[in-house]
């Protein structure tokens, strides 16, 4: 029992997805960096405590914010920083987005810049999860960027060299957001559990291939549709609907194993998987948006094939355990402890998960 609670909250705490995305330009002269910040309305919101109907002077104070969220050194030294310039958004809803100038000085030219950030960090969204700010980089001159990132998150400062390197081909950014895409689902517990849940019931490899395949399509389709700015839905519809999967799907994992198979079950893991790859591209929307066509295709590429490849590593395993429990465990031992009990477990986590959802929206 001891080790289940321990499982429920390392499960609670991975569940959801709270990223809000953004842009920055950043151009190094003689004397100083200047970083044109494009801010997303929603983390201005969050991070100031106010709703949408936030008044003007809070767009003012998230500037403040943003000096204290982001640390640069040069070769090693403090940068102080200091606001420029705040462009209001014209939409001054939780869609918009707050341009900030800022400007770090220094004496002499570096050899290279550090910069982190933990914008959003200190922030819950559900418990014991956070969220987090993630921006496209861009540089002028082009190529300032130490190892070529693009991608700007938390998880590791970002480093500007004072001489160009060369610009980074699709190839750099296609490993980038392949890369990116596999720790999106490896954190990404949610999603994890809902594709565990349905392999719970698969007995065959033929079984397993086409419910996994209609899934990888599903989700497919809504992360294309939703980084090509067809198709959007809010993460508080979002985020509810990938907890209520888990449930469904595990629920009738334990009340009926036996309808658990078959066109429902087929139906069930395309029309939820809709819903995953709306949860999929949560982290990356805007991001993606700003990208040419050629990059812009690598990076979709190459993040869909990293959550594959997080899929695959937590299926392949778990499916050829099934198999091997399936033959060493009598048909009534394996529904009753394995299908019924790891699915009534699911349940519970997803429930959990739900609620917390429900509370964020």
């Amino acid at each position: 029992m001891k080790h289940y609670l321990l499982l429920l909250l390392l499960t609670l705490t991975a569940a959801a997805h709270p990223v809000a995305q953004g842009s920055m330009e950043m151009t190094l002269h003689p004397d100083h960096l200047s970083i044109n910040a494009r801010i997303s309305n929603e983390a201005v919101f969050l991070a100031t405590a106010h709703a949408a109907a936030t008044p003007p002077d809070a767009f003012a104070a998230h500037s403040d914010y943003l000096l204290r969220h982001l640390t640069l050194t040069a070769d090693g030294t403090p940068l102080p920083g200091r606001v420029e310039k705040i462009t209001p958004p014209e939409d001054r809803s939780a869609k918009g987005f707050t341009r900030y100038q800022l400007r770090f000085d220094f004496t002499a030219l570096p050899r290279e810049i550090r910069i982190a950030q933990t914008l959003l960090n200190e922030i819950t969204y559900a418990p014991g999860n956070p969220w987090e700010s993630t921006f496209l980089i861009a540089t002028q001159p082009p190529g300032l960027v130490a190892d070529g990132t693009t991608l700007f998150t938390h998880k590791a400062p970002l480093i500007l060299l004072s001489k160009p390197t060369a610009a980074p081909a699709s190839k750099s950014i296609f490993l980038e957001y392949l890369a990116h895409g596999f720790h999106h689902i490896i954190e990404g517990w949610d999603h994890l559990l809902f594709i565990t849940a349905l392999v719970l019931t698969a007995r065959r490899w033929r079984e397993l291939i086409l419910i996994v395949t209609l899934f990888t399509v599903a989700h497919s389709i809504t992360l294309v549709l939703s980084v090509c700015d067809i198709l959007r839905l809010s993460s508080h519809i979002v985020e509810p609907m990938i907890a209520a999967s888990i449930v469904i799907i595990a629920l009738q994992n334990a009340i009926r194993p036996a309808a658990a198979q078959g066109p429902l079950r087929l139906a069930l893991a395309f029309g939820f998987g809709l819903f995953h790859g709306l949860g999929f591209a949560g982290g990356l929307l805007d991001a993606m948006q700003e990208l040419p066509g050629l990059p812009l295709g690598a990076a979709l590429g190459g993040f869909s094939l990293g959550v594959e490849l997080g899929h695959q590593i937590v299926v392949l395993p778990t499916f050829a355990i099934l198999l091997l429990l399936r033959k060493w465990m009598s048909e009534e031992r394996f529904t009753r402890h394995i299908l019924r009990g790891g699915s009534g477990f699911i349940a519970c986590v997803g429930i959990s998960y739900f609620v917390a959802a429900l509370r964020s929206a």
